[in-house]
């Protein structure tokens, strides 16, 4: 239990991290040194190889995983380790491009859920198989003015009643929605209209 306080404490000095995974005999012990924010970078790149998926989960969330071992990870043979990095904050394209592609749905929402998603990987999860994920980047990605016109124009109605229920969109976008030939949109985007004086 003492092992694993110093493995997760914020403010162990690193040499003792190192030190505690050289020497720890207990494995409960790198989860927690996988997450930590002062572990070495050369000790995350040895967790993201780790043989125990429980470990490569944890460190696939740390903002400071190198890009090298983020690309390995998002093509892990384990589901929820891809899901894990997926979470990931330091996520570039390349990263976005292996993840959006998954053949795991949970991979692609996890990624969906990012609130720094680029506006190319959310059009390409917009138009995913998985209604889920579509509908949740729909409702959630940081998308500019023309891609939402886009989406509302699509007369899906999955994509709009998604798109309405983004906060505040765009009066452009809610013009669309009131003409659109489902009858439970035009009546959510009746709700999104503030009435003039």
């Amino acid at each position: 239990a003492a092992q694993q306080f110093v493995a997760a404490y914020p403010l162990s000095p690193s040499h003792l991290l190192e030190n505690l995974a050289q020497t720890a005999q207990d494995p409960e012990v790198f989860p927690y040194l996988a997450t930590n924010p002062r572990t070495p970078p050369h000790l995350l790149s040895t967790f993201a190889a780790h043989e125990n998926p429980e470990v490569r989960v944890h460190v696939a969330t740390h903002p400071q995983l190198a890009a090298r071992e983020l690309l390995n990870l998002a093509q892990d043979p384990d589901a929820a380790v891809r899901r894990a990095v997926a979470s990931n904050p330091s996520l570039r394209l390349p990263h976005h491009a292996a993840l959006s592609t998954d053949t795991n749905p949970g991979v692609r929402l996890r990624l969906a859920a990012q609130a720094t998603l680029p506006a190319q990987v959310a059009l390409v999860l917009a138009a995913d198989a998985s209604t889920v994920v579509r509908t949740h980047t729909i409702a959630a990605a940081t998308a500019d003015d023309d891609l939402l016109l886009g989406w509302a124009a699509s007369d899906e109605e999955d994509v709009q009643l998604a798109l309405a229920s983004r906060k505040a969109p765009p009066t452009a976008v809610r013009a669309l929605l009131l003409l659109s030939p489902h009858a439970a949109v035009r009546r959510v985007a009746r709700e999104l209209l503030e009435p003039d004086p």
